[in-house]
């Protein structure tokens, strides 16, 4: 066997990965052989919203500055302010917002090809041993609540929604057979 086969042995790999929140950011569970990792890899829901709003506003002054700049009365018909301002701030706001998606996912395959670095990127990762996790409650989505992952362990109990509620069962699936006997679901 050569060293390059030694070495990706020996290297982490990810079984599993779950997107969930945790204090206003998107996180991802990766879950590998020995250990659980969370990793901060969106920016927080409030900062899309803010974008949102700026890119709006921001649209219309654009809009308000290009049609004194290209008609001489400084007016245009109202309907073609209408479609400017619509595009200038559909541009300003998607912008951002396609940036910050395509930032996440670049984040995942990152720590899914290298999960020793997940605790070196931000000082808000953390990762769990598997001997140290009591328990794993997983709690599907009531009429109002979103699903849930609780993580158990002697000293806290991390608490995680998950983000798309349809993935419970996937999520479910994934988890039983890694950690046998410490994944709870209650229905």
């Amino acid at each position: 066997m050569n060293k390059t086969n030694e070495t990706d042995l020996k290297k982490p790999r990810v079984l599993a990965c779950i997107e969930v929140n945790k204090d206003f950011s998107r996180y991802t569970l990766f879950f590998t052989k020995n250990e659980m990792s969370a990793a901060k890899t969106g920016i927080p829901p409030l900062l899309v919203v803010v974008a949102i709003v700026c890119g709006a506003i921001g649209g219309l002054f654009l809009a308000a500055i290009f049609f004194t700049a290209i008609h001489p009365r400084g007016t245009l018909e109202p309907m073609w302010q209408t479609q400017l301002m619509f595009f200038t701030s559909c541009v300003l706001i998607i912008g951002p917002y396609s940036y910050a998606k395509w930032r996440q996912k670049k984040q995942i395959k990152k720590y899914f090809d290298a999960p020793e670095s997940i605790l070196m990127a931000t000082k808000e990762n953390f990762e769990i041993a598997y001997d140290d996790i009591i328990r794993i409650e997983m709690h599907p989505a009531g009429r109002i609540g979103a699903a849930k992952i609780n993580v158990v362990t002697d000293i806290t109990e991390y608490k995680f929604p998950i983000v798309k509620k349809e993935n419970f069962d996937y999520y479910m699936d994934l988890l039983l057979p890694i950690l046998p006997g410490k994944v709870r679901v209650y229905r």
